[in-house]
């Protein structure tokens, strides 16, 4: 076995944590100036040609920036969880049912990503929970 992977150091992952939170907060805000602007179209406050192509213009830009905004918090949510998923060999736990990369991995696999995305993050956290309560009774 690799004695720099037996050795891994912690690296906290506590700041991309944030970041995640932060860019979902930004992309519930979209969601609701874009929910807020379709209830205003929908009462009928543009009715002239005009005002329908600036319109189509606007929601284009809003649901772009809405696009933007979700691929980041998932890249970000995905680097977070690969460098959490690494930790765990820093917290004493040894051999996990995925390595770091493939728990990444089945996030983005069509299909698998519904079982194994769920699977990998209940056994992350599973390890996590029993590590951590083993660090508190010691």
């Amino acid at each position: 076995m690799n004695t720099a992977k037996a050795s891994r150091r912690f690296s906290s992952a506590h700041s991309l944590a944030e970041l995640v939170i932060i860019l979902l907060a930004i992309c519930a805000s979209i969601d609701v100036v874009i929910g807020g602007y379709q209830v205003t179209l929908l009462s009928g406050a543009l009715t002239e040609q005009a005002d329908l192509i600036t319109d189509n213009n606007t929601t284009q830009k809003l649901r772009t920036l809405q696009l933007v905004a979700r691929f980041t918090a998932f890249v970000v949510f995905l680097i977070w969880f690969y460098r959490a998923h690494r930790n765990l060999q820093a917290l004493g736990i040894r051999r996990g049912r995925y390595s770091s990369p493939w728990a990444v991995v089945l996030f983005l696999v069509p299909i698998l990503n519904l079982f194994y995305a769920y699977d990998s993050l209940k056994n992350f956290g599973d390890r996590a929970a029993r590590t951590s309560a083993s660090r508190t009774t010691s």
